[in-house]
């Protein structure tokens, strides 16, 4: 019985890593998926702006916030992004700091909405996202903005020797999440927060400055996400990025981070985002069409959500 019962706790303990060894055996052992180093960065490179707003969703996940307004930011800068693109000696730095300044200034809207109204951030993110969108309605158009930029467009399709730029970006992105939760005091005081923001409050933690901190970062992520998307896709149109939110929340939970934050290790995720990537491969590789890749990603989210809260069932639950 002893036996059995370490058997299920290992199990329950670390199910992200049986989901994701699963998908890498299924990957690897059936030939038509031509295993290889090649189509594996292939697989990541096609996926970066995907990690990239992971990265920054689970930092935010793990600060106690979720936020579900990343489509509508995305197409909202990707819009503003491409109509400055259009001007003649527009210079690509200046488009660069736009798209990040964009994506924290509206993430610091949305957190600074949450703490005014004593709302969730998810709550407050749904009329966010109504927000942003109907300014892209308004701004933008039903035809996609052409990019012709050549320095911009080097950015989603360049490469540093073997390895694509924007990998490149979203490993950066990657590794300064990393040393900023596990190397710093601020990562420290973002997982207390969202372990238990009055207790963090009380220790002499300023709550308001570190939720503020996880949404920068999570802005700056966007951004850059941004940027790889509609350089790699050489234009910029509405709907971009739709759906993203939920491939990012998804990732998250299969990498360990909690919804109710406080737990979870960003090298984790990466786990996460492979497990997804890989499976939404496979599906397209057998010609199964986007339609099953939504349903397996429903189905994941689902099952993703029941293990978190299953794990976190003795804590107090609540989405600050």
């Amino acid at each position: 019985m002893k036996d059995t019962s370490k058997k299920y706790r290992f199990m329950i303990k670390n199910m992200n890593l049986i989901i994701f060894l699963t998908i890498f055996l299924i990957f690897a052992l059936n030939s038509r998926y031509s295993f290889s180093v090649k189509n594996i960065m292939n697989i990541l490179t096609q996926n970066s702006y995907i990690i990239t707003v992971t990265v920054g969703m689970a930092v935010l996940m793990i600060s106690g916030s979720v936020d579900i307004s990343v489509s509508a930011q995305i197409s909202l800068i990707g819009i503003v992004c491409a109509r400055m693109l259009a001007l003649e000696g527009m210079p690509v730095v200046l488009v660069v700091m736009t798209a990040l300044l964009l994506g924290i200034l509206l993430n610091l809207i949305n957190i600074s909405l949450s703490i005014f109204l004593k709302l969730p951030l998810i709550i407050v993110s749904i009329g966010t996202m109504t927000f942003y969108q109907g300014i892209v309605d308004l701004t933008g158009t039903s035809r996609a903005i052409l990019i012709y930029n050549d320095a911009f467009r080097y950015i989603g399709r360049g490469y540093l020797g073997p390895v694509s730029v924007q990998f490149v970006l979203a490993c950066t992105v990657f590794v300064i999440a990393f040393l900023l939760l596990h190397k710093t005091y601020p990562g420290r005081y973002i997982y207390a927060v969202g372990s238990n923001h009055t207790a963090a409050e009380l220790s002499g933690i300023n709550v308001t400055v570190i939720k503020a901190m996880a949404s920068v970062f999570y802005g700056i992520s966007i951004g850059s996400a941004t940027l790889i998307h509609i350089s790699r896709m050489g234009s910029a149109q509405t709907g971009m990025g739709k759906g993203i939110e939920i491939t990012a929340i998804t990732a998250a939970l299969l990498g360990g981070i909690s919804v109710k934050g406080g737990t979870g290790r960003i090298s984790q995720v990466f786990l996460g985002i492979l497990s997804l990537s890989w499976l939404s491969y496979m599906i397209l590789m057998t010609s199964s069409g986007v339609h099953y890749r939504n349903i397996a990603g429903g189905f994941l989210l689902i099952m993703a959500f029941g293990y978190d809260l299953y794990r976190n069932r003795k804590r107090q639950p609540a989405l600050k």
